[in-house]
């Protein structure tokens, strides 16, 4: 059990087994490699009107989320949904469904399809947000304002990636809304939108399991204020080319190419250097993809952007070596990369 009251920079993540209790910090202090869900519990203090209660299941996440009258309960699975189901039945909380909305947290159902595309208005962040020529970074979860401030002012990078959705996310999204999404913009940053979904070990049914992450990620990211044409990445992590004949082969560009949607946006992979995107001979590799290291440095081939990768701490005031945390003297956390989109 961790009390977030008590360490507010403790790391809400879902990869697992823990009770957290209190409200996620908006500065956690969490490793930038962590990957996939398991049976894991979030309670937080909110009030709810009776309206307002109800339990919303969203399976492309791997969540259940329940408003009752004094919190909210944010349960996340691997393969057994039916435990945190139990958990929350024999605490009493109610079990009818919840009135539909936006999720900002990254949580979406097929009802919400209609709303994700009436969504996307004038109001909406144009596509240009999500096309940058330069460095970038992620972490696990997106950082606070101040955060983002300090990266502004004393690193070499110009953009970030955030996590999205996807039934691997591992960390939770307290700073992740489309207000943070909007100011960060009118900051002068630029977004890798990622999309942390089913991994090539588990692709089953590729086109299937693509079409419909897919269709998940581009609601996610109309939630959260993305216009049409918005770049999303699939990270796809690294996996070893396959020695037998696999579901992949169903796809005829490999299981990141999978991932493109019906809905007009441009569907890419975010594969680890050590991945490959093309397991079936004479495959493609989906056009662009966006590679990042923790550190260390790669090479160009044809069909992936030229990037290279620095690490370092970030010292306050300072924007002449690029790092891996905004905080001074901390240690490095995140990814850092500097990525040549096209």
């Amino acid at each position: 059990m961790v009390d977030l009251a008590a360490t507010p920079t403790a790391c809400v993540r879902f990869d697992r087994h823990t009770l957290y209790l209190g409200t996620p910090g908006a500065d956690q202090d969490c490793p930038s490699d962590l990957i996939g869900k398991t049976e894991a519990l979030l309670v937080e203090p909110a009030a709810h009107a009776p309206a307002e209660q109800g339990t919303e299941q969203d399976p492309a996440a791997h969540e259940t989320r329940v408003d009752a009258d004094t919190v909210t309960v944010t349960g996340t699975y691997d393969d057994d949904p039916g435990l945190i189901a139990a958990i929350l039945e024999g605490a009493g909380l109610p079990g009818r469904p919840r009135p539909a909305e936006p999720a900002v947290r990254g949580a979406a159902t097929a009802s919400r399809t209609a709303a994700a595309t009436a969504s996307v208005t004038a109001t909406a962040l144009p596509s240009s947000v999500t096309n940058h020529r330069g460095k970038g970074f992620d972490t696990c979860a997106a950082p606070s304002a101040g955060a983002m401030n300090t990266w502004k002012d004393s690193s070499p990078y110009d953009a970030v990636g955030i996590y999205i959705g996807g039934s691997m996310r591992a960390c939770s999204q307290p700073n992740l809304t489309p207000s943070w999404v909007k100011d960060r913009a009118e900051d002068g940053w630029k977004f890798i939108p990622l999309y942390l979904g089913i991994q090539a070990e588990d692709i089953t049914a590729p086109a299937a399991q693509g079409a419909a992450a897919a269709d998940d990620a581009v609601r996610n990211a109309a939630d959260l204020g993305f216009g049409p044409g918005s770049l999303i990445y699939y990270d796809m992590e690294a996996y070893p080319p396959p020695t037998a004949p696999t579901p992949w082969a169903s796809c005829p560009r490999g299981p990141s190419a999978c991932t493109r949607s019906a809905t007009s946006r441009p569907s890419t992979a975010a594969p680890r250097p050590a991945s490959t995107t093309s397991p079936v001979p004479g495959a493609d590799t989906p056009s662009p993809t966006w590679s990042s290291t923790r550190c260390g440095t790669a090479t160009r081939t044809p069909r992936t952007p030229s990037f290279r990768t620095t690490c370092g701490p970030i010292t306050s005031g300072s924007s002449s070596t690029p790092g891996t945390s905004p905080r001074p003297g901390a240690a490095p956390r995140s990814r850092s990369t500097a990525t040549t989109w096209t």
